[in-house]
């Protein structure tokens, strides 16, 4: 009975249930059909890479490194002037100012280009983004950097007795040029949408989720027309959002330290008309735009802007 008994206390395991040896090998064989999974990935993602390169014309990698190069070289260039300003001669302040300008100028005339930025990003261009591809950030950069140095220089030729009204001319068009800038693309964001929130979240989610079912199924003709307003809108709302920032954070701050009073009427009364329209502009955005997260950024803008409106027809009142 002993023996018996001792038989049966060694069975063995259930079938479901795997041996320690047997689950190591399991767990090893995945590890190798992964493995190989991925392997087959990169190589069919060389492939479609080598493909599209060929398409387009140059290398892909090469581009976006030079890309990025170009705003972190931008960046740098823009701190070290900011810091070693007074060691700088007006010359090569002079030859920064065209080194952004001729940044931003690049950047803005390639972003305006949707339709040969759809071409690249259709022919495998940095297709994996959810958006177009683009130079967004060096024309953010090189548009910022420009108004800091600008502003920079202004006020330094101001505080040590030298000629400055040259600098504050070209500062007051470049604001008003940013100005100018986002209220055209709020019209043209009117112009496509009107008031019309439901359209506008249409548009929204035609550009973030159909787009990528364009890129990936390329005979998809029916969506073209739908696809490329929304892909217009997309662009126009996202320059109006930045501009309105660089406007907001930047620009609205920076009225406060300048001398507008030796500015001539006709300048001033362009300055007037820019902050008139910049107002409209942000009312709009903020009704149609913006949601109950932003309403408060959007009064503290607006608040300013008709601060300055206020100050600016002061100004005007007291010159007739």
């Amino acid at each position: 009975l002993l023996i018996i008994f001792f038989f049966l206390m060694i069975r063995r395991p259930p079938r479901s249930t795997q041996s320690r040896s047997s689950a190591a090998s399991d767990v090893y064989k995945r590890q190798i059909q992964d493995r190989r999974k991925s392997d087959n990935e990169k190589e069919s993602l060389a492939i479609v890479r080598r493909r599209n390169e060929k398409v387009l014309g140059f290398q892909i990698d090469k581009c976006v490194c030079q890309c990025v190069v170009q705003l972190l070289m931008t960046n740098a260039l823009r701190e070290g002037v900011e810091h070693h300003f007074e060691k700088l001669t007006p010359e090569l302040i002079e030859r920064v100012l065209q080194i952004m300008q001729h940044t931003y100028n690049f950047a803005k005339g390639f972003n305006q280009e949707i339709e040969l930025r759809k071409v690249l990003w259709i022919n495998g261009f940095m297709c994996d983004l959810k958006h177009l591809p683009g130079l967004l950030k060096q024309e953010i950069e090189g548009l910022t950097s420009l108004i800091a140095i600008r502003f920079k220089y202004y006020q330094y030729n101001k505080q040590h007795g030298k000629e400055y009204r040259d600098q504050l001319d070209t500062l007051t068009r470049l604001l008003l040029h940013v100005m100018d800038r986002f209220e055209e693309a709020v019209k043209q964001v009117n112009e496509i949408c009107g008031h019309d929130k439901e359209l506008i979240n249409q548009l929204r989610k035609l550009a973030s989720e159909e787009v990528r079912a364009v890129n990936l199924e390329r005979e998809i003709q029916e969506n073209t027309d739908r696809l490329s307003k929304a892909l217009h809108y997309h662009e126009r709302e996202r320059d109006s959002n930045n501009l309105k920032s660089i406007i907001c954070s930047n620009i609205l701050l920076k009225f406060n330290q300048i001398d507008f009073s030796e500015v001539s009427n006709e300048v001033l009364e362009n300055i007037s008309q820019c902050l008139n329209k910049t107002s409209s502009s942000l009312t709009y955005a903020k009704e149609v735009l913006s949601d109950a997260s932003q309403e408060a950024s959007f009064i503290e803008a607006l608040s300013l802007l008709n601060g300055h409106i206020e100050k600016i027809k002061q100004l005007q009142e007291q010159r007739n």
